[in-house]
């Protein structure tokens, strides 16, 4: 495994962990997980030091994380989807309805979540309680990579790209630039304006939204999409107020924890208007140290740290 602290121009190797082989890398306020084919290990100081949590996590091989607001859900290749609501200490099996549990892939979009599998795509909209397929309309059901944004549900399968603009109700491929001679569509994601396709070994291909699905992305009236702001003041005692910048309406999640992971404080949790929103936090209650706050809206989610000082 390898760290950058500058947004990828370099990159530092973690010794402690240079001879595992990794599938997949999450990050949770003051936590880092990595997926292995014999489990989960979970980094609580940048990567300094790791440690195997595999408490309650009945399958090793490990595919594919979402952090969402109810906690980290970890997918597995043959013992489905877990649920950690501590930060990754212990894991639990949500697999109710989950009929193949072997997993691909997760993708978390609002309250919606999602698990690619060797069968389809599952959508669970109760916070991996129960699961329902959405493979309909699919015609090669294999769900190699997921990406949501707002309405949109892309998957990635080996026949190319499919859309869903009704939560995987109905499907339309999405072929058009992509290479004939290969398909295979392995991973993807959506940044700004933007869809990216990679393809097994085929590249990178890139996409506007607007074009592709005939959507039109706008942030009318709301430049810059989302955003977090710094907190303000910080340091501070024991008030400090956080803004933040939603261009869609949706569902908001902003929570603040400690230096351990741990929640201390559900600031937000509900649906919200488009628009510049702020809330304060009172740490009262709490002692000195640094906090994280983390916003989570769709597919966005940014943490900062702040300093409290008595």
């Amino acid at each position: 495994m390898f760290l950058s602290s500058d947004n990828g121009v370099t990159w530092t190797s973690i010794d402690s962990l240079a001879n595992k082989s990794f599938t997949t890398v999450a990050t949770s306020p003051g936590v880092v997980l990595a997926g292995t084919g014999a489990g989960i290990y979970v980094s609580r100081d940048q990567g300094s030091t790791w440690s195997l949590s595999d408490s309650g996590l009945t399958n090793l091989s490990v595919t594919g994380f979402a952090v969402t607001g109810p906690g980290i859900f970890a997918g597995t290749n043959g013992g489905g989807v877990f649920l950690s609501t501590d930060n990754g200490a212990t894991w639990k099996a949500m697999n109710s309805g989950l009929t193949n549990t072997g997993i691909t892939c997760l993708e978390a979009n609002g309250q919606n979540l999602y698990a690619g599998t060797s069968k389809g795509p599952y959508l669970s909209t109760t916070n991996g309680a129960s699961w329902g397929s959405i493979v309909t309309g699919l015609s090669n059901s294999a769900a190699n990579t997921l990406a949501a944004n707002g309405s949109l549900l892309f998957v990635g399968t080996p026949n190319g790209v499919y859309l869903s603009i009704d939560n995987g109700t109905t499907w339309t491929p999405l072929n058009n630039g992509l290479p004939a001679a290969n398909t295979n569509v392995t991973s993807m994601a959506i940044l700004g304006s933007d869809v990216f396709a990679g393809m097994s070994g085929g590249g990178i291909f890139r996409g506007s939204l607007s074009e592709i699905t005939g959507v039109q992305v706008s942030h009318t009236g709301v430049p810059g999409g989302y955003a977090l702001s710094q907190n303000y003041p910080n340091p501070f005692n024991p008030t400090t107020v956080i803004s933040y910048r939603l261009p869609e309406p949706g569902v908001v999640s902003l929570r603040v924890y400690d230096v351990l992971g741990r929640e201390v404080a559900t600031l937000v949790e509900g649906r919200q208007s488009v628009g510049n929103h702020e809330v304060e936090f009172n740490g009262s209650r709490f002692a000195s140290g640094v906090y994280f706050y983390r916003l989570i809206s769709g597919r966005f989610s940014e943490t900062k740290k702040m300093l409290m000082l008595k």
